[in-house]
This record gives structure tokens, C-alpha cells and sequence, in this order.
């Protein structure tokens, strides 16, 4: 997947299992990566779902901000999080599952259920 240009306001892109959309994030700003992963993962499928997030120091392009992916696996190193705060991409869900029709490599370690 490839993100390009610039929300004009705080927004989340929420993958799901047939369709992909871009949700308002503006009450998300402010919060830090654990206050908005909670908030998505309970509005968007608990704890099936699967959150990219940043806090206030994405949000105000940090250079060494990062993202944590569900509140665990750390994305730092390039700054990501800075990258998101400068596109308005507060987050990313997804909550779809396996079964979205694109063809997978040979051992593919999704998990399913």
C-alpha cells in the first residue's frame, strides 16, 4: 500500500474486509498511541482488529516519532510517525480478516479465526 498526499484533517483509514475508507480522527488528535489504539480497537471490530498508530509527537513531526502496532510492535526507525502526522493519518485499522480475496504467497502465516 501506498499513501499519498495530505488529509485535510485528522484521518484514519480503516481497512476492512470488502471495503477501505477514511474516517475523521479529529476527537483522536491529542491522544497518545495508547488512548487511540483503545478508542479504534472499540469502535472497530475489539480486539480482532489491528491498529497503526501515532501520538502527539507524529502529530507535530518529530523527526524521531514513531508508530506502535497494538501498542507493542514499535515502526521508528525513518520516523514514520512523523510521516503520518504530516499526511493527517492519525491511524490505521484493520479489522478484515484474511479472506479479502488477494492471492498469497506459498506459507502465508496469517492468522485466522
Amino acid at each position: 500500500m501506498i499513501i499519498t498526499g495530505r488529509a485535510k484533517k485528522p484521518t484514519v483509514l480503516c481497512l476492512g474486509q470488502d471495503r477501505v475508507s477514511l474516517l475523521d480522527a479529529t476527537d483522536l488528535w491529542g491522544l497518545d498511541i495508547f488512548e487511540t489504539t483503545d478508542a479504534l480497537k472499540k469502535s472497530h471490530g475489539g480486539e480482532k482488529s489491528s491498529v497503526i498508530a501515532i501520538g502527539p509527537s507524529g502529530e507535530n513531526r518529530v523527526v524521531f516519532s514513531m508508530a506502535l502496532v497494538d501498542k507493542a510492535s514499535t515502526l521508528g526507525r525513518g520516523g514514520l510517525g512523523a510521516v503520518m502526522g504530516s499526511k493527517n493519518l492519525k491511524a490505521i485499522i484493520a479489522s478484515g480478516g484474511c479472506g479479502n480475496g488477494i492471492e498469497k504467497p506459498e506459507g502465508d502465516n496469517c492468522l485466522r479465526g
